[in-house]
């Protein structure tokens, strides 16, 4: 026998004698939720009833995991036989010579070898035979589906970077390791899974970014999680060092947090946090990765998101997710979301790591593999948070394997990735008011982005969109997003760059330069200027040149168009068809007959307590916001090394942000002149105060 596996004879001692309070309560949990649910018979079949073969092979195994764990503390016979029943049923899946060809067989023969382990004793010859035959059986077929050529490869098979190939993978692997014992290629079996991890992680950069978005990053990490704590114990070897970004990851999703405690959900994510059955639940896998890295700011997000999935709340998690989650309103919950962490807690909870509160990391997150800048104001609950994506589809790592490939590395890599170059979200007043695209949404056309001549971002792993700089000075951060590259080669487009100045946090001063390498022709040509909200939150009222965003009656946004004069407004909204009720809308600004090689968009959003007036500035773009009295010139200067010069004959506050070397000279009678400002280029962020003489 391969020992215990997750739980060694320590941990098994502590959760039997109760003696450490937290250990006991977790227990407890374990075995409440196990005797709730004795009803729960296992599946007969995986082709029968209204729930897909996924769902039913990770619920089950989620339940048969319950319950051994809770057979193996207690030894009570009520959970004996509860486990070994069910154990037993599953065995007899998928049935003798029926191909295992969904990804979720890997859990399945997971859960299955949990119990072999767990139960071994219990359990009599025919029995143990039969679960580890079920598990060669399925890890035989899921290794041979890894292989791209094989006849029975399946349609993961080295899709490095999509959360399924991760959930075949990590259950084949852990099964494996299960059954080393009975069967000499096991380890062999092991071993692939541990190889393709490896690669799956080469893909990733060191930021801890995941092109999925939080919520799928939850689904992902449970597999590889439980097979490295399997593999650590079978054979010594530690691999969750082996990279920087699995430790990163933790910080992806905090830093995702948004301030009413839910999550931002750019890519295919959900304003949960969670996602898919694997995925129901969070606490359990940041437990894990703030005991490996005795992180004790991931501890902290541990309890934080411990209190949603132990609670008797709204699920806020959905089943199977797929396509019908693009065209709906409401969708259909799981039926348990704790299944898969009470077990989980219990063994991976570690109280020798204090949680720490996040009120002392930087509230400025640049994550450059992925190409996502977060900027929130601070870690309170009261704060605004927005985001600004802009990079490859599957990171730039990725976009160096796909352009050397020829075409050789599988575009299901991207599946739920969102084309979202120079998107920006906004989350403020405790709620979202621009909101990323949703599941499913994935066309840039669902981005607050922009486009050309009606046409979206092409959907190219290869292309290399990017932050080309982040810097702060205070409360205030500048960067900018080029995406060029997004458009291909189809609109001549040379140059498309989105400069993103915010202020205090809440107001963003952005300004779009977009050029052509051609003259477009005379009758032809428009571009559009996107924003979406939810209807169902915000209405938009529209006067002249603002737009606002209004909750009940109170304003919560005001978009000032600074530039172009001339433009139109243009609102739609996209409806369930089922109930007919708005779930999605956009509002625009257009210019229908774009005519000139260039463009500049110039727009500020901001609470409605500032006004916004452009002000002159030669060389780049100025705006002057006042609030409470107090005036704030704030200058994004044209990109290359060149000289800036305005007149303001006030006293003022100059926020500068430059992507390179610039000169300011400023002219202001009764004001101090100040000759000869050096922005360099690794600051590219000046903040001063102009007073009175």
């Amino acid at each position: 026998m391969t020992g215990l596996m997750h739980v060694d004879e320590t941990r098994l001692a502590a959760l039997r004698d109760g003696r450490d309070p937290v250990l006991a309560g977790y227990r407890d949990a374990l075995v409440d939720w196990v005797d709730r649910h004795r009803d729960w018979t296992p599946p007969r079949d995986l082709t029968s009833g209204s729930r897909t073969m996924e769902v039913l092979l990770e619920e089950s195994a989620a339940y048969l995991t319950n319950a051994a764990l809770a057979a193996l503390i207690t030894q009570e016979p009520r959970h004996l036989d509860l486990a070994r029943t069910w154990a037993r049923a599953l065995a007899r899946l998928p049935g003798q010579g029926v191909w295992a060809n969904n990804y979720a067989f890997g859990v399945h023969a997971a859960g299955l070898g949990r119990a072999l382990v767990w139960l071994h004793d219990d359990l009599d010859e025919t029995d143990r035979a039969a679960i580890a035959g079920c598990i060669a059986h399925c890890v035989t077929d899921m290794v041979a589906g890894s292989y791209r050529g094989h006849e029975k490869a399946q349609w993961w098979a080295e899709a490095y970077l999509h959360h399924d190939h991760w959930i075949a993978t990590g259950g084949y692997g852990e099964a494996a390791l299960a059954v080393i014992d009975h069967f000499p290629e096991a380890g062999d079996w092991a071993e692939r899974a541990r190889d393709e991890f490896a690669t799956a992680l080469s893909w990733l950069g060191d930021d801890g970014g995941w092109l999925e978005g939080v919520a799928d990053l939850v689904y992902a990490w449970s597999p590889l999680l439980a097979f490295y704590g399997a593999y650590r114990a079978v054979t010594g070897q530690d691999l969750h060092g082996a990279h920087p970004w699995l430790q990163a990851s933790a910080r992806f999703r905090l830093h995702h947090l948004l301030p009413d405690g839910s999550y931002v959900y750019c890519n295919d994510s959900f304003r949960s946090g969670r996602y898919n059955t694997g995925g129901a639940a969070s606490c359990h896998v940041l437990r894990r990765l703030a005991s490996v890295f005795g992180d004790g700011h991931v501890q902290w997000l541990a309890d934080h998101d411990e209190a949603f999935d132990m609670s008797d709340s709204a699920q806020g998690v959905y089943e199977a997710a797929y396509e019908g989650h693009s065209v709906a309103s409401d969708w259909q919950p799981y039926v348990d979301r704790q299944s898969v962490c009470v077990a989980w807690n219990a063994l991976w909870h570690d109280g020798r790591v204090a949680a720490v509160a996040p009120g002392d990391l930087d509230p400025l997150a640049h994550f450059d593999n992925q190409g996502m800048v977060v900027m929130r104001s601070d870690w309170t609950g009261a704060a605004t948070l927005a985001t600004l994506s802009c990079g490859p589809l599957a990171g730039h790592r990725a976009a160096d394997l796909y352009a050397a490939s020829d075409g050789t590395v599988p575009d299901v890599n991207i599946n739920h990735a969102h084309i979202d170059h120079g998107a920006i979200t906004l989350f403020t007043k405790g709620r979202y008011v621009l909101i990323p695209a949703g599941y499913g949404r994935r066309d840039s056309g669902y981005q607050n982005t922009l486009s050309v001549d009606g046409a979206h971002f092409v959907t190219d792993p290869a292309a290399r969109p990017r932050i080309q700089c982040v810097a702060r000075e205070g409360d205030a951060v500048f960067t900018v997003a080029d995406f060029t590259e997004g458009f291909g080669k189809v609109h001549g487009i040379e140059s498309c760059r989105r400069s993103l100045l915010s202020l205090g946090g809440d107001t963003l001063f952005l300004v779009d330069d977009l050029r052509r390498r051609r003259q477009p022709s005379r009758i032809f040509g428009r571009m559009g200027w996107h924003l979406h909200h939810d209807p169902r939150v915000h209405s938009i009222r529209i006067d002249g040149a603002t737009c606002d965003w209004v909750h009940g009656d109170a304003i919560d946004l005001r978009l000032t168009v600074l530039a172009p004069a001339k433009m139109a407004w243009e609102t739609a909204e996209q409806h369930d068809v089922r109930t007919g009720e708005p779930f999605l809308g956009r509002t625009s600004i257009m210019m229908p007959e774009w005519r000139e090689q260039e463009m500049t968009i110039v727009t500020v959003l901001a609470p409605p307590d500032v006004s916004a007036v452009a002000h002159p500035v030669a060389g780049g773009q100025g705006v002057l916001l006042q609030r409470d009295g107090r005036l704030t010139l704030a200058i994004i200067a044209q990109p290359g090394d060149g000289e800036l010069r305005y007149t303001l004959d006030s006293p003022h506050d100059l926020v500068l942000a430059a992507g390179g070397p610039v000169r300011v000279h400023l002219m202001a009678e009764g004001a101090v002149r100040v000759d000869g400002i050096d922005v360099a280029a690794g600051g590219r962020l000046l903040r001063t105060t102009i007073d009175r003489k």
